[in-house]
Parts: structure tokens; sequence; C-alpha cells
């Protein structure tokens, strides 16, 4: 990478890609018998300094940091024995895919701005909603996590019964003890 730049150029690029797909292997080879979450009495202690951003390292260090001490510890969403994703985490073809979303950085917000990555996820949620037995004229919506989702979900609940900062005293909603922590943010 030139000092004057953060492009990187060819060489570097494939040193950079040649390393990942290490480390994929190194992941995948493991996945099968990876722990679903790792407790923090069970992690390895953190370096005291964890990354320098003033010293270049290589991508290998960066990425064995990477599977000593952030892949064993805490929740593993790639392993078998995760279940706190639908569907789970550590599928090769998900992660390729966000990959190439990422590399292009298509933005499928507007029509406009992409109109082709616009009708494939139209398409998508159309094929998943017929697929859930859906009747016609149904609307979807795809985002990037169960996060969004849910706050997504309670905003579309609060204007279809048109709740409102006069009205909000009146209303009621429940949890119970299995509620996702997220909803508790989106709330």
């Amino acid at each position: 990478m030139s000092q004057e730049s953060f492009d990187l150029h060819s060489s570097e690029r494939k040193e950079l890609l040649n390393t990942v797909n290490k480390f994929t292997e190194l992941l995948y080879r493991h996945i099968d018998d990876s722990n679903g979450y790792t407790s923090p009495e069970d992690s390895p202690e953190p370096p005291e300094k964890l990354l320098d951003p003033q010293i270049k390292d290589t991508y290998e260090n960066l990425l064995n940091f990477i599977d000593s001490h952030v892949n064993q510890s805490g929740i593993n969403a790639a392993s078998g024995r995760h279940l706190g994703y639908f569907p789970g985490g550590g599928l090769l073809e998900s992660a390729i895919g966000n990959y190439i979303a990422s590399l292009g950085n298509y933005y499928s917000g507007m029509s406009f701005a992409s109109p082709i990555a616009v009708e494939i996820e139209n398409h998508l949620i159309q094929w998943t909603g017929e697929m859930m037995g859906y009747k016609p004229g149904f609307l979807g919506n795809i985002t990037s996590g169960g996060s969004i989702a849910h706050l997504t979900a309670l905003h579309t609940a609060r204007n279809a019964r048109k709740i409102s900062s006069e009205n909000i005293r009146n209303q009621c909603l429940y949890f119970s003890s299995e509620t996702h922590h997220s909803i508790h943010k989106a709330f």
C-alpha cells in the first residue's frame, strides 16, 4: 500500500486474498468441532495492547490474532452448536455473497442507484413470501439482521395501530423471559 493511498496494488491484493483463503480453510477445518460459546473464564487473555495502528503488521499476523483471540471467545455464530440465528452463520456461500456485495458497494435501497440489485432483492422477497405461503399482495423487506428487523416490526406495528406520542401511555407490550435482547433495544 502506498503512503499516499489506501488502495492496494495488484500484488498486495493477491497476498491478502491468498492469506484470507488460508484463513478460510483453517476456520472450516475446525468448524465442526468448535464450541457455540466460550465463556470469558475459558477465553484467552486479551493482549495488553490489541492492535497498534502505527505499526504495519502482516495480513497473516492480523488473521492469526483474530483466530487466536476473537474466534476463541464469546459466541461463535459459525459453529453448528450455536443456534442463535436463523439460519445459522458460517455459510461460505453467504460469506461470498456478502464479500461480492461489499466489494461492489451496491446500494439496493433505491432503484435508480442500482436497478438490478433492487430487482434481485424484490424477487427474493416475493420468492420467500410465496414459499412461506403468503397470499398475493404481501410486502417485505430484507434487513441486515435481527435488531433492525425488530425495530422495523415495532415501527410498522406502531404506524399500523396509529400509536402516537399522545396515546402511547394507553398501549402495552408483552415480553416473555425468552424475548430477544434486540427487542429491548428497539423498544
